[in-house]
């Protein structure tokens, strides 16, 4: 997330309001991890008053859905100008590999010493909300192996599940907390063994 200051001006537009506290909360996890990050240090952070943060984000709990929401809401929309038909699949899995992983924020995210706040959710009981936020990206995923699969080009009888198994066995490795290059390397092994896979399909026509 670039960093941008907030100001408290009740004319400024109140999505880039939203999006100035995002981005200051994004840094201050990064910072020092979810669980000690305070809604006064993210007000500072963005250069407002505790009380205008409160305006927007009811609770840090609030503000800390919203950031993962927002991650992986850019995740899935990198993933989707990268899909395209006739790409090889394992072509495709690295795109969601990247999505997840490469990009910007998300690579800032894993090279955070507080990582593993980002994907456990115990202290707020909020694990449907991280399900929520994955399924944006599998949605992309499931989309491009439908079309695939119908026009014969791979073997998935199951796209949904497919894609859902995919998004959240990467997910399972980045909660491994493995350095970036080993991350990346499983991330990838896994992407073309798993589009070798799909890939055993005779093609239509």
């Amino acid at each position: 997330m670039t960093e941008t200051a907030a100001h408290s001006d009740p004319a400024e537009p109140a999505q880039a309001k939203e999006t100035a506290f995002l981005e200051a909360a994004f840094s201050v996890f990064c910072a020092v991890g979810v669980k000690k990050a305070t809604m006064q240090m993210i007000a500072s952070k963005a250069g407002v008053s505790r009380p205008a943060l409160y305006i927007v984000f009811k609770s840090k709990d609030d503000i800390t859905r919203a950031v993962i929401m927002s991650l992986y809401e850019r995740a899935a929309q990198e993933l989707a100008l990268k899909l395209t038909n006739r790409q090889a699949p394992e072509d495709s899995l690295q795109a969601v590999v990247d999505a997840v992983c490469g990009q910007d924020d998300m690579e800032r995210v894993l090279v955070s010493p507080h990582a593993a706040t980002f994907w456990s959710f115990e202290p707020f009981g909020d694990q449907p909300v991280l399900t929520a936020a994955r399924a944006k990206v599998s949605r992309v995923l499931t989309d491009w192996l439908d079309v695939e699969a119908k026009a014969g080009r791979i073997a998935c009888p199951s796209p949904q599940l497919t894609a859902e198994t995919f998004v959240l066995a990467i997910e399972a490795l980045k909660q491994q907390r493995l350095a970036a290059q080993d991350l990346g390397l499983k991330a990838t092994a896994l992407a073309v063994h798993v589009g070798r896979g799909l890939g055993r399909a005779t093609p239509k026509g």
